[in-house]
């Protein structure tokens, strides 16, 4: 039986920080569960979390979310594969709409038109990974991540899951703008992007800059073109 990460949003990230050490660990510990786990309220049911508990290592295997969302726009089509690690429980449909929704956006990778993407089951130009945090961690390889940080390699953005169900406390209460902003910048690896410093403190951070880790003097900021 997997050991589940019952994740408060509050008292699961100290646990996790006490367990597995920190950030760039290869082998973190398991978690300390936290008691009395929230249910999902509307903002995660928008994301396609069905619960805020899950395991620290899912199944390994992914499933594909079936279907496939033309392009809105008439840019040069992107294509995005959407897949889902065993174990999470999570909308499949509900967490496809939203990526897709989120690089649509106007504010997103499509900003005048550049480009517009369509989701597919079959080959894929982008394909969006959520994994739990040890499953993560052998995806984000070379980059030591520690099951806590997402990562984007050549064609696939990983999302760990302990990060979509908790956030960061520089986004404060703002999940959605944190999983929009964790989104947009691991896609933008995949085309291509770089990370960026904050240039002016008090302006909003660049969506690759690392705002995860920290601002910079910066403003959270979830879109290439806010």
């Amino acid at each position: 039986m997997r050991t589940l990460l019952r994740v408060g949003r509050a008292t699961a990230l100290l646990g996790l920080w006490l367990a597995a050490g920190p950030v760039g660990a290869q082998a973190p510990g398991r978690p300390v569960p936290a008691d009395d786990v929230p249910p999902p309220d509307a903002e995660d049911r928008r994301v396609g979390l069905r619960s805020l508990s899950f395991p620290w290592r899912g199944t390994r295997g992914f499933t594909v979310v079936p279907g496939e969302a033309p392009a809105p726009g008439n840019g040069l089509v992107t294509r995005v594969r959407v897949e889902i690690e065993g174990g999470l429980d999570v909308d499949a449909e509900v967490f496809a709409t939203f990526v897709l929704d989120t690089l649509n956006d106007p504010r997103s990778w499509s900003h005048d038109g550049e480009r517009t993407f369509s989701r597919t089951a079959g080959e894929a130009d982008v394909t969006v990974t959520l994994a739990s945090p040890a499953t993560s961690i052998r995806l984000c390889q070379p980059y030591d991540t520690g099951g806590i940080l997402s990562c984007g390699q050549p064609g696939r953005a990983v999302l760990t899951m302990y990060r979509w169900v908790q956030g960061v406390v520089f986004f404060g209460a703002d999940l959605t703008r944190y999983r929009q902003y964790v989104l947009n910048h691991e896609v933008g690896h995949v085309l291509g992007r770089d990370h960026q410093p904050c240039r002016r403190r008090g302006a909003l951070a660049p969506v690759m800059h690392q705002q995860t880790k920290g601002l910079g003097g910066c403003r959270p900021n979830a879109w290439p073109y806010p």
